[in-house]
């Protein structure tokens, strides 16, 4: 977890003294005011599970890191999902041109094709210019979500990625789907 925070972890140990554990953390600094708990049943995480039946998606998520990977798959398993992986930029485009997503998840930084790349392919795509894809990335810097968004990603999640944040992109997506569907349909 220290790791997913972009920090590192130190251990200090004396024989019948003691040990010592310290460790550092990249954080994003909130305001006082985002700190008061809301109200809304929404930000409470246990609503959240099972919403796969209420707010459907077909996803794929692209990420090379087995440790995000599992992260990823945790939090989509909880939130009722089912999806497929890619774990570099070239399976991702190869499967978004295979199959039909609603969503991809798009890892930035990935072997062989990276996300942003992968993404510029994608769009190129005459079926999958729809599709909804958040670029994820432990970069914070407003210009890492500028290119990500210029490269035709819709979104995009800091790393380590948040339940509840992640379950309102993923109902998000999905009622823009619906909504894009019922305009279609009329």
């Amino acid at each position: 977890m220290i790791a997913l925070l972009g920090g590192e972890m130190h251990i200090s140990s004396k024989l019948n003294k003691g040990s010592e554990f310290t460790f550092t953390a990249l954080l994003k600094m909130v305001k006082g005011e985002d700190l008061k708990l809301k109200e809304d049943p929404t930000t409470n995480p246990k609503s959240w599970i099972g919403m796969a039946s209420e707010y459907p998606l077909r996803i794929l998520l692209a990420e090379d890191n087995d440790l995000n990977l599992q992260l990823m798959n945790l939090m989509l398993v909880q939130l009722g999902y089912d999806f497929e992986v890619a774990k570099n930029g070239k399976k991702a485009f190869e499967l978004a041109s295979e199959q039909v997503f609603d969503l991809i998840l798009m890892d930035v930084q990935m072997p062989v094709l990276n996300g942003l790349e992968s993404t510029i392919l994608i769009r190129k795509m005459p079926l999958n210019n729809s599709v909804y894809i958040i670029g994820l990335s432990a970069n914070v810097f407003d210009e890492d979500q500028k290119r990500a968004i210029e490269s035709g990603m819709n979104d995009y999640l800091t790393k380590p990625i948040r339940l509840v944040e992640f379950a309102e992109k993923l109902k998000d997506c999905s009622t823009k789907l619906k909504s894009n569907v019922n305009k279609k349909g009329r």
